[in-house]
């Protein structure tokens, strides 16, 4: 029913809802749908599964649930719809939740990683005289 909607509507859908919730089993490794959310000010009830508590700060821009509990997931849905004040700080939390997830502020931190990955590596494959192991090798 729901199936292959234009990124327009999609957006439009998340402007006039007052939370979101991703109540997945799988192993979610980096949910675009929940990113899109908070972004909207939206936030967003998510199972405690792969790297959705990475996305979801419980109880500050979202709320997390335990996969699988239909409990858990309904109280958590009750709770936002009962709780305007909680919804509100949650609304300001995920668009600053957003912002350190955005790709200008991701990129330039696997940079660095990589980059001090290559750099330890380098300072190892050299010996204390300067001369790469594998020049010596060959000499």
């Amino acid at each position: 029913m729901f199936q292959r909607w234009p990124h327009g509507a999609v957006i439009e859908a998340w402007r006039r809802c007052t939370f979101g919730v991703l109540p997945s089993t799988g192993l979610e490794a980096c949910a675009t749908v929940v990113m899109e959310a908070n972004a909207l000010g939206r936030p967003m009830i998510v199972t405690r599964v792969g790297g959705l508590p990475e996305i979801v700060d419980d109880g500050q821009s979202g709320l997390l649930v335990a996969p699988g509990d239909v409990g858990d997931l309904a109280a958590a849905m009750q709770r936002l719809i009962d709780d305007h004040e909680l919804r509100e700080r949650m609304s300001a939390a995920s668009v600053t939740k957003a912002t350190t997830l955005m790709a200008s502020v991701i990129v330039p931190r696997i940079e660095a990683a990589y980059g001090s990955v290559l750099a330890r590596k380098s300072a190892q494959l050299t010996d204390p005289a300067g001369f790469s192991h594998s020049r010596a090798s060959r000499a």
